[in-house]
């Protein structure tokens, strides 16, 4: 489940990039709108893989350490 997760999360990346290199060419109004919501995912979107990861980590360690307190 990691692995799709994460080749779903690299390919969605590398398709950003190649948006942010289109319309950063393109001279348009709509392309400048596209041009700042994609370099925004380019940078939201890693922050938020790296949290959500982070937190099924917490988590995780405190469901761990619950079971082991009750043996």
């Amino acid at each position: 489940m990691k692995r799709i997760g994460a080749i779903i999360a690299i390919l969605l990346l590398i398709g950003l990039y190649v948006t942010t290199l289109i319309c950063a060419f393109i001279g348009t109004e709509f392309a400048n709108s596209m041009l700042m919501a994609s370099i925004f995912g380019t940078i939201f979107i890693p922050v938020l893989l790296y949290t959500y990861l982070f937190l099924i980590k917490a988590f995780n360690k405190d469901k761990a350490s619950d079971k082991d307190e009750s043996n």
